[in-house]
């Protein structure tokens, strides 16, 4: 399911002759969704978003990353127990791009257990290439700390990219992230922590939970207690 903007999780597919694939944008301790092949895939973005430790967030020490089952069960064991109950797929292979200031990350995926599937170096810096034009048009739209002001529908009549379900969630965990620091006097880096410790003790992505604390349905209290 490609974007409005034109992030080509497509054409990727076609390119690197792979199953599944997602697109998300970095931003300091937490990514945006912007595409996902099958929601397979947004199911294993959620995962890492909630948990904070998952394989595609290694790329901030190498910048493409394959890795088998045995590695991921062994190094990632609670995200791999999440591919392995809820998804097909039991290996990945993560790209960084730098799009200027801006970092996409590029995840590929696959049902088998080893690394023989992955692209050559050729086709992934060609799928690279497709990414970093297209996250290179948001940079102006988008901001780290609050939801991006931009219209609800791109020219065409499409609904905008800052506008789709996956980033408006996403963006919310930024205002569960202030209420937690106005509440409790930490710094965003502990509220972030503590919004993910109540997540997974409470059985919820943080993007849920998150949603619930803007809403009052949860409170700051009970994020800061509980984590």
């Amino acid at each position: 399911m490609s974007t409005s903007t034109g992030v080509p999780i497509d054409h990727c597919l076609d390119l690197l002759e792979v199953p599944a694939a997602g697109i998300t944008l970095a931003l300091d301790d937490l990514r945006v969704p912007l595409a996902a092949s099958d929601a397979h895939v947004r199911r294993l973005e959620q995962a890492s978003a909630t948990l904070g430790d998952a394989p595609g967030l290694e790329t901030a020490v190498a910048p493409t990353l394959a890795l088998d089952e045995a590695v991921i069960r062994r190094r990632w064991p609670l995200f791999h127990q999440v591919m392995a109950e809820a998804t097909p797929y039991r290996s990945t292979v993560t790209i960084r791009v730098a799009a200027g200031s801006l970092q996409a990350v590029l995840d590929l995926f696959s049902p088998r257990p080893d690394r023989r599937w992955c692209p050559s170096p050729d086709r992934v810096r060609e799928a690279a290439a497709l990414v970093r034009r297209a996250i290179g048009t948001l940079s102006r739209s988008l901001a780290a700390d609050e939801q991006p002001a931009c219209p609800p529908t791109e020219s065409n009549g499409s609904v905008a990219w800052c506008a789709r379900r996956p980033v408006v969630d996403r963006m919310r965990v930024w205002q569960a992230i202030g209420m937690l620091e106005e509440g409790t006097g930490c710094c965003s880096s502990d509220a972030l922590a503590m919004l993910r410790g109540f997540a997974f003790r409470t059985d919820r992505d943080l993007d849920e939970l998150a949603a619930a604390l803007v809403a009052r349905r949860t409170t700051t209290v009970e994020v800061a207690g509980g984590a």
